[in-house]
């Protein structure tokens, strides 16, 4: 009576096995970026830096991919424009920590998430609206206090965000934002 169960266990055993090893080797072969893999991942990422630093490379150098000579550029210009694009896709890829000094004023983009984790913060405004917390139902107007771990929502890139009050203040931001 158990030679059968002992049967039937090894092969629904050799069966889970093949088929997580099929899908081990199918998962392997998929193009970082590419059409099966839409997220970015780090190896994706790393890529195309190593890209980017190889052209930077060449225009320090002063040569272009065909080896011509290249007219003069500031490498510190490129760099800094490099940077500006970058981070103002930052966002799409989650909850980017950020720490504010006592004064300073976190001005989130039109869409921005910022979740206040730790510190006293208080909600800025230039407008007469203020921040949409999607915890409380409220409208957070210049000026009022911010609780810990409540979800706000930047509506619209007309200077609305988060000012830190005192010491050390800690949020976490999923969209474009900028630091003033």
């Amino acid at each position: 009576m158990k030679k059968p169960i002992i049967v039937i266990c090894g092969l629904v055993l050799c069966f889970v096995l093949g088929w997580l090893g099929a899908l081990t080797v199918s998962a392997s072969n998929v193009a970082p970026g590419g059409p099966d893999d839409p997220v970015v991942s780090k190896s994706y990422v790393d890529a195309r830096f190593s890209q980017l630093s190889a052209l930077i490379q060449q225009v320090q150098a002063g040569q272009t991919a065909s080896g011509a000579q290249a007219p003069a550029v500031d490498a510190d210009a490129l760099a800094a424009q490099i940077i500006s694009q970058v981070q103002s896709q930052i966002g799409t890829g989650g909850y980017a920590p950020v720490e504010l000094a006592a004064g300073q004023v976190l001005i989130g983009h039109e869409g921005a998430q910022i979740i206040l984790r730790s510190g006293k913060a208080a909600a800025y405004s230039e407008v007469a609206d203020g921040l949409s917390n999607i915890t409380n139902g409220a409208d957070m107007k210049n000026g009022a206090a911010l609780s810990a771990n409540n979800l706000l929502i930047v509506p619209r890139y007309d200077k609305r965000g988060v000012k830190a009050v005192s010491g050390r203040v800690w949020v976490l931001v999923n969209g474009g934002y900028d630091i003033q």
